[in-house]
């Protein structure tokens, strides 16, 4: 009888552990666009059918960076994470040793060596699975361009404008634009930033350490700042009020021939409009061979280095399993991102304009991997203020003031 009620006593506790682990493990996914979040439902759902005593459910929120800065400065940690291993606000997270390290793991073989070297800390050693890249670009209807006689895609910023003038001619409306959000206008603005002038975040760098003013040397800001304004007059009304799920669905609904934004949104605006004909060419600058095209590192996932053993577990057999090429071909594919990852494939061709532009070698990376996200924020804000009033002194005095503000 007592061995009876052992086994009982026992298989009770299992089956409570197993439950209380069963519970959930969080995953914090910061991307707020369609494509990625349906890309980890239908990756996860197969995880499920392989580890069904693991429940890993996703959440995400609006504003998701500034929410896990908050997080983590109050100790409250998801246990797994996505997070961009390049930029500084992540380099700080880890210094501070909130991320496990990922070293020794198999799963890492899988990564694209470039890749891995981009994702590293500055130990050399890496804190985050790489699952795609980004890229910035101009995302165009190739349909509507057929209609409106326009068979070369511009590779200088004339070009570009020649291209608006003619959809005008045709009564197309170049261009959508969700600036409402802040975020938006400042991938724009990077993006053209770097593309007009290569190497402005260094001097950007400069300023933050004090060692020059924007006002000193102006007029490269200033000529970025037209040309926002410049393709702002080819855009659809509205569009300081428009968030940014809307500029993709006027985008892919025809409403619009054109949309400046990353590689992150091409699953989003394919799951708007399957039927849509899209293509992609890199944001021009004076000098094709000359102008970088903004590229990174996009989704990579990290742990808590405060999750319990249980998390660990269960996020190291995640990434193992979302790593294997087959997941991850899925995974790219509802995303719309190139992936990281070994064994997968990204060959559509008609954003092959972009991705040969990336093999050249002429890139750069996020304003974010020289600069603080505070810093990021506050030029962002300037910028939405400069389309909002078109003012370019306010705009030029302002990226300073921002600047000086994001230090206190």
């Amino acid at each position: 009888m007592k061995k009876v009620l052992s086994l009982v006593v026992a298989l009770i506790l299992a089956l409570s552990a197993s439950a209380a682990f069963a519970e959930s493990v969080e995953f914090f996914q910061q991307k707020m666009e369609e494509g990625p979040q349906r890309a980890y439902a239908e990756v996860l759902a197969r995880f499920k059918e392989e580890y069904p005593d693991i429940d890993i459910e996703i959440n995400t929120v609006p504003d998701a960076g500034t929410v896990l800065m908050q997080r983590i400065a109050t100790g409250d940690i998801p246990p797994i994470f996505s997070d961009y291993p390049t930029q500084t606000q992540f380099k700080e997270k880890v210094n501070n040793g909130y991320i496990e390290c990922l070293e020794g793991n198999e799963f890492l073989s899988r990564v694209n060596p470039g890749m891995i070297e981009l994702g590293k800390h500055y130990d050399g050693k890496t804190y985050a699975l790489p699952l795609s890249q980004n890229y910035m670009a101009i995302f165009y209807n190739i349909d509507i361009f057929e209609s409106a006689g326009i068979t070369e895609l511009p590779t200088t910023w004339d070009e570009l404008i020649a291209v608006c003038d003619t959809l005008v001619a045709h009564d197309i409306v170049p261009f959508s634009f969700g600036d409402k959000d802040s975020g938006r206008v400042g991938h724009c603005f990077q993006a053209l930033s770097q593309a007009t002038y290569p190497g402005i975040v260094d001097y950007i760098v400069s300023v933050v350490n004090g060692e020059a003013k924007v006002a000193d040397n102006a007029e490269p800001f200033r000529k970025i700042g037209e040309r926002m304004l410049q393709l702002h007059e080819y855009a659809l009304p509205d569009y300081m009020g428009t968030a940014d799920t809307v500029m993709w669905e006027n985008f892919a609904s025809g409403k619009a021939a054109m949309c400046i934004t990353g590689s992150y949104a091409r699953g989003t605006i394919m799951i708007s409009n399957p039927e849509l004909n899209l293509g992609a060419f890199p944001i021009p600058g004076d000098v094709y061979d000359e102008s970088p095209l903004l590229t990174g590192i996009d989704a990579a996932l990290c742990i808590s280095a405060e999750a319990t053993d249980e998390e660990k577990d269960a996020a190291l057999k995640f990434f193992e399993f979302i790593s294997r090429p087959e997941n991850a071909q899925l995974w790219s594919d509802i995303d719309g991102a190139p992936s990281c990852l070994l064994g997968t494939v990204y060959s559509d061709p008609r954003v092959s304009p972009v991705i040969d532009k990336a093999a050249t070698g002429v890139v750069c990376d996020w304003f974010g991997s020289k600069v603080t996200s505070q810093v990021t924020s506050e030029l962002y804000q300037v910028v939405q203020g400069l389309l909002m009033d078109g003012d370019l002194d306010a705009y030029v005095a302002g990226l300073d003031e921002a600047i000086e503000n994001a230090a206190l």
